[in-house]
């Protein structure tokens, strides 16, 4: 208790030390030339000394960078309809991040499928019209060679 009278009787001294030193200052007779000068005079405030400790905390300013940072871009433009990670989680390779509406990627898909079906088709076409041709042209060959067809047929069914 003692310490703490003689911490006031202290900061009391101190306080009527400095506001002495500033009237004096101010009676001094510079008030004309300081604000000619602009001098500055520095702001004083008393504060009660007490024991403590100070506050372990720090505020810093500054930019943060992420130390692996990955950037997506899409390979394809969708609407995104679910998304299944949050910003900072942790991901495996493989894992879905996000899904996209389909509707016009499945469209188009049945449609190539359709237009695949149908190229299918127009070859099984040509191929049986490839036999057939071929067919023809061993036929006039082996006519023509026994005489019973004209050698314009020949060229004409090669051509």
């Amino acid at each position: 208790m003692k310490k703490i009278t003689t911490i006031k009787k202290n900061a009391v001294i101190f306080i009527l030390f400095a506001l002495s030193g500033i009237l004096f200052n101010q009676c001094a007779g510079n008030s004309g030339e300081d604000m000619q000068n602009n001098i500055l005079i520095p702001a004083v405030e008393a504060v009660e000394s007490r024991y403590g400790t100070l506050p372990l905390t720090e505020r810093l300013t500054g930019l943060v960078r992420a130390k692996n940072l990955i950037e997506i871009f899409p390979e394809i433009s969708a609407v995104i309809t679910k998304v299944h990670v949050e910003n900072g989680d942790f991901i495996k390779k493989g894992e879905p991040l996000l899904e996209l509406r389909d509707r016009e990627f499945n469209e188009r898909l049945k449609q190539a499928q359709a237009s695949h079906q149908i190229a299918l088709a127009q070859l099984r076409q040509v191929q049986a019209q490839l036999a057939e041709s071929r067919a023809d042209w061993e036929r006039i060959q082996s006519l023509e060679e026994k005489g019973l067809a004209s050698q314009s047929e020949l060229e004409n069914i090669r051509t």
